[in-house]
């Protein structure tokens, strides 16, 4: 079948997640046999241009190009990403209604905000999460106007799909529940949880493990962080290093605080990282400690796990669901939590590779691709 995966222009520098489980789906129906095409478009005037994309695969495994370590940067310099675009070939498709496809997936629900129109057999948008209206319409209210519009792009898309009866391909068993309970969805289904792309070729074997923590993405209202300094510190004596990877999302004065309050002995933290640096840094940890409140599916967990790095995270889907051997689930009890923490950090006869093998069995792109090729073509 010829399919086109439909993404928003600057779909490779934002939205991590999505970029990841889109390029790994884009994969795996490659593998399946499909002639797949990213596709994106853009309005003009009253008219859509549609868009062929091309990227090369090296951007598939990674679009940082190094590795940067933190030298003390301002927050505002962390937290505004590049603004220089990744370069990409476009081919010009034509305008208004798409064809030429007998499927077309939507990476997102927010895309469709404006109203597009396709000639093909079938349509699936991915459902990332409901976190947007939850946190929009139940929690916030009128009280953060972006946090409203963001909720209303996904709302609008949502609403749209349901209209031209698509089917909603969620990426988790929690995320599935949510939107049948937000929009009463007929069609639906969740994926098993697969690995981002550059882990598809991931080699097991022996790890040489530092006593190190790593913290993936943490500065996130979402993940728990405000937490984390507290729990971090009373691990400090068995904690000889502590990595943190990713940009700030949260306010500055949260990030501040963050660094004011943390008492480990060492800490490397790196703003960017490449997926290659990213799988060795794993591959030295002992543990990732990943006590998120919101999650889609929890990209972390799957990858740490992979990479032999036994995890620490909140006792609630979907983590709950994605925990392997040699895991432990937050009690809300400190003194409980810390004292299993401190085990796992003083621990030298786990099997890390063992672990490392059932991640990769667990998670591996084979179960997805016998998922989708029960939903693609079937309509």
């Amino acid at each position: 079948m010829k399919i086109a995966l439909i993404v928003q222009s600057n779909w490779l520098e934002v939205h991590f997640g999505v970029r990841n489980l889109c390029m790994s789906l884009f994969k795996v129906l490659e593998q399946m046999g499909h002639d797949v095409e990213i596709v994106t478009f853009k309005q003009n005037t009253n008219q859509l241009l549609w868009y062929r994309i091309f990227v090369e695969d090296r951007l598939c495994k990674s679009i940082i190009k190094k590795t940067q370590l933190f030298n003390g940067q301002s927050y505002s310099a962390l937290a505004r990403p590049p603004t220089e675009p990744i370069a990409h070939g476009l081919q010009f498709l034509g305008e208004g209604t798409l064809s030429g496809y007998d499927c077309c997936i939507f990476s997102n629900p927010w895309l469709l905000s404006t109203k597009v129109y396709l000639d093909t057999k079938q349509v699936i948008c991915i459902c990332h999460d409901v976190v947007a209206n939850k946190y929009a319409f139940q929690r916030m209210g009128l009280k953060n106007i972006s946090l409203l519009k963001w909720g209303f792009a996904h709302n609008s898309g949502y609403t749209f799909l349901k209209e031209i009866d698509a089917y909603f391909l969620s990426n988790s068993s929690k995320t599935d529940e949510e939107m049948s309970r937000f929009y009463g969805v007929n069609r639906h289904s969740y994926l098993p949880p697969v690995l981002p792309y550059p882990f598809f070729d991931l080699k097991t074997g022996a790890f040489k493990k530092e006593k190190a923590a790593i913290l993936a993405a943490p500065f996130d209202p979402r993940k728990g962080f405000e937490s984390m300094p507290a729990f971090l510190n009373a691990l400090k004596e068995d904690l000889d290093v502590l990595y943190i990877f990713g940009r700030p999302r949260c306010q500055e004065n949260l990030y501040k605080k963050f660094w004011k309050d943390l008492k480990v002995k060492k800490k490397i933290y790196f703003y960017e990282i490449t997926s290659h640096d990213l799988i060795e840094l794993y591959k030295k940890c002992k543990i990732l400690i990943f006590p998120s409140i919101e999650e889609g599916l929890g990209i972390p967990l799957l990858e740490a796990q992979a990479c032999g790095c036994r995890v620490v995270t909140t006792n609630a889907k979907p983590m709950n669901e994605l925990a392997l051997s040699g895991h432990y689930l937050l009690t809300g009890n400190f003194e409980k939590d810390i004292l299993f923490a401190r085990e796992m950090l003083r621990d030298e006869s786990f099997d890390y590779e063992s672990l490392s093998k059932e991640a990769s069995r667990r998670f591996s792109p084979n179960h997805v691709a016998s998922h989708l090729a029960s939903i693609i073509g079937k309509d």
